[in-house]
C-alpha cells in the first residue's frame, strides 16, 4: 500500500531528480507511464518511491506496494496522467525519412481518415506509443523553426507529405 505522507510537491521533486539523474534501466516501468506537463514520460512506481524520499527521507522498496491500478489511481490523485506505454522498450533511433510514393489520387483531403490512421501506425511502429489528442507548446509552422538544427529535416518531411498528398498548400 502506498503511504498517504506522499504528497503531489514530493512527486514533483522526484521529476526533477529524475530528469537530472534519469532512470536505472531495472526501474523502468513495463506497462504504464505518467505523463508530465513537459510531454516526458516517468514510471510510476520509481516516481512514487523517490517521492517517498523526498516525503520521509528513505526510499519506499517496489515490492512494498504495487503497480498498475493502485499506482496510477495514487498519481491520477495527485493530479498526474497516465498512459499505457511501451518506455521499457529500448529507445529506437531517429532514422531517414524514406522516399514515399506519389499519391495516386491527387484531390487527396487532408482530412484522410486512411492518411491519419497510417500515420498514427507509423508513430507506434517507431515510438511504441501514441497518445490521441495529445498536445505540445510547439510551434506547427515551419517557418518558425528556419534558424534551428531541425530545419532541413522537418523541411524534408513536409515536402514529402505535400508530394504524396498531391497537393502543395495547406
Amino acid at each position: 500500500m502506498i503511504p498517504s505522507c506522499i504528497e503531489r510537491e514530493h512527486l514533483l521533486e522526484a521529476l526533477r531528480l529524475i530528469k537530472l539523474k534519469g532512470i536505472p534501466d531495472n526501474r523502468r516501468s513495463r506497462d504504464y507511464c505518467l505523463i508530465h506537463d513537459d510531454g516526458d514520460h516517468y514510471p510510476p512506481k520509481y516516481v512514487i518511491s523517490l517521492g517517498h524520499k523526498f516525503a520521509t527521507g528513505s526510499l519506499l522498496p517496489a515490492k512494498d506496494f504495487s503497480g498498475g491500478v493502485e499506482t496510477n489511481e495514487f498519481v491520477r490523485a495527485h493530479e498526474f496522467q497516465t498512459a499505457r506505454c511501451g518506455c521499457r522498450q529500448p529507445k529506437r533511433s531517429i532514422v531517414p525519412v524514406p522516399n514515399l510514393p506519389i499519391n495516386p489520387n491527387p484531390g487527396h483531403s487532408a482530412h484522410c481518415r486512411e492518411c491519419k490512421a497510417c500515420f498514427r501506425q507509423l508513430l507506434n511502429r517507431i515510438y511504441g506509443t501514441y497518445l490521441p489528442e495529445h498536445h505540445f507548446d510547439w510551434s506547427i509552422k515551419l517557418e518558425d523553426y528556419r534558424d534551428t538544427s531541425i530545419y532541413e529535416i522537418l523541411n524534408t518531411i513536409y515536402l514529402q507529405l505535400q508530394n504524396f498528398r498531391g497537393f502543395s498548400s495547406v
